[in-house]
């Protein structure tokens, strides 16, 4: 959306004014999976932390990584939110479907984790958070994600020799 996308140049424009420069302001891209009746409600609004009345959802614990109430979560990878998609969460089961969002991201400065900081918020002098293992970041500025992709993945059986030279 327009006001999203006007967020995300804002958001930039803040980092800027931190100080930011080169990789820094580096755009990424992110994956976020959900169920299936907010996505709609994501693609307008972003995704937003828990509380607000546009997302009055409860949050299932603190936050390893960052309190949701400060900030959201994004995947660096799109397997690896693909089971935040169903409902219980769960690994997709060979010819499951689903849909994942892919976003704009601006990492800013990072502050690398070394292992889990249950609840805690947005440390001083960083833009994000990144968890241990690469896979997570935890973004507290607003505008900071931007959806610009829906995608729909399918689960198939790997079909090959399992050489690693199949193409």
């Amino acid at each position: 959306s327009p006001e999203l996308s006007h967020k995300f140049d804002a958001c930039r424009e803040e980092l800027k004014r931190r100080g930011r420069q080169g990789p820094e302001l580096a755009e990424h891209w992110a994956f976020a999976g959900c169920p299936p009746a907010a996505l709609d409600s994501i693609c307008a609004n972003g995704l937003l932390p828990v509380g607000p009345p546009l997302n009055p959802s409860q949050s299932t614990d603190e936050g390893w990584f960052g309190h949701p109430r400060y900030g959201v979560y994004l995947g660096t990878c799109g397997d690896y939110v693909l089971k935040y998609s169903k409902r219980p969460i769960a690994p997709l089961a060979e010819g499951e479907q689903v849909d994942i969002l892919v976003f704009k991201v601006l990492p800013g400065k990072v502050y690398q984790c070394r292992g889990v900081e249950m609840g805690c918020k947005p440390k001083a002098g960083f833009d994000c958070h990144m968890s241990p293992h690469l896979l997570e970041w935890y973004l507290p500025l607003e505008g900071q994600s931007c959806p610009a992709y829906v995608l729909t993945v399918k689960a198939v059986k790997l079909v090959g020799t399992g050489t690693g030279d199949d193409s």
